[in-house]
C-alpha cells in the first residue's frame, strides 16, 4: 500500500482544546494523506494555531458548538472540493495512525457481490480490558440497541476514527451537533441499506484520560439515548402510517 492516499481522499479531524496533542498527532498522520483538515470546534487554547503551523487547512468556528457540528463543517468543505473519501480521527492521541493501513486495506477486501459499504470503523473492542469502564458499558449498550434497530452485527459505535463516503454522507440529513451525531450517522447509513464495516485497531487511553477527553460521559451518553429513541419512534410510526 503507498504511503499516501489520492487526491480524493482526506483526513478530517475534529478539535477542541487539544493544544498538547494537535503537533504529535498531525505529525503521525500527515505522511499518510495529502490533504488534511482540522475543524477548531471554537478552541480556547493554540489548537488551531499549531495546526496551522503544521501546515494543514484549518476551519474555525467562533465558539464550540460540538463534535458533529466539526465534522459537518469538514464533510461540507470537503465535498465542495470532490473528495469522494473522508479519514476520521480525534486530535487527542487516542487513534494511532499505525492503524490508518488497517481501515484501507478493509476496503480492499470488500466482496462486489455484497451490499456496498457505507462507513468503516475503527474497533477497540478486541482490547475490551483497556477500555475505562465508563467508556465501556454505555458503548455496549448502544452496541447492543443499535444492532437491533440497524438489523447489523455492530461493535465499537462510539469511536471516531472511520472512513466515509462522501456519496453517503450527501444523502444523510442529520439532526444533531454534539457526540451523537456519530451514532446518528451509523443509524442513516444503515437505513439506506449500506453495510458499516468494523476493523480492530490499538487502545489507548492514557491514565488521565478523563481529565484529556470532552466526551462527558452522563450529558452524552443522555443525548445520544435520547437521539437513539427519537429514531427509533420514527421507525415505529412509519411502520403503523396506513
Amino acid at each position: 500500500m503507498p504511503s499516501t492516499r489520492n487526491e480524493n481522499d482526506a483526513l478530517l479531524i475534529p478539535a477542541y482544546n487539544t493544544a498538547q496533542t494537535m503537533r504529535p498527532v498531525l505529525d503521525a498522520v500527515s505522511p499518510f494523506f495529502r490533504t488534511i483538515v482540522v475543524v477548531d470546534d471554537g478552541s480556547t487554547d493554540d489548537s488551531a494555531k499549531i495546526a496551522a503551523d503544521c501546515g494543514v487547512v484549518v476551519l474555525r468556528h467562533g465558539v464550540n458548538k460540538g463534535k458533529g457540528a466539526a465534522l459537518k463543517t469538514g464533510f461540507g468543505y470537503l465535498h465542495r472540493r470532490g473528495v469522494e473519501l473522508i479519514m476520521t480521527m480525534d486530535a487527542d492521541g487516542q487513534h494511532s495512525a499505525r492503524d490508518i493501513p488497517r481501515l484501507w486495506l478493509a476496503l480492499e477486501e470488500q466482496d462486489e457481490e455484497q451490499a456496498p459499504w457505507g462507513i468503516v470503523i475503527g474497533s477497540r473492542f478486541a482490547s475490551r480490558e483497556l477500555i475505562p469502564p465508563y467508556r465501556y458499558y454505555p458503548n455496549r449498550c448502544g452496541q447492543i440497541i443499535l444492532s437491533g434497530l440497524t438489523g447489523q452485527t455492530l461493535e465499537d459505535t462510539q469511536s471516531g476514527f472511520r472512513i466515509y463516503r462522501t456519496c453517503v454522507l450527501q444523502q444523510l440529513v442529520l439532526h444533531t451537533d454534539r457526540f451523537e451525531t456519530e451514532t446518528e450517522v451509523i443509524i442513516k447509513t444503515a437505513r439506506l441499506g449500506y453495510r458499516i464495516l468494523f476493523v480492530p485497531i490499538e487502545t489507548i487511553y492514557p491514565e488521565n484520560e478523563r481529565q484529556k477527553t470532552n466526551f462527558k460521559p452522563i450529558l452524552d451518553t443522555y443525548r445520544i439515548s435520547i437521539m437513539v429513541l427519537r429514531e427509533l419512534l420514527s421507525r415505529f410510526s412509519q411502520k403503523v402510517k396506513p
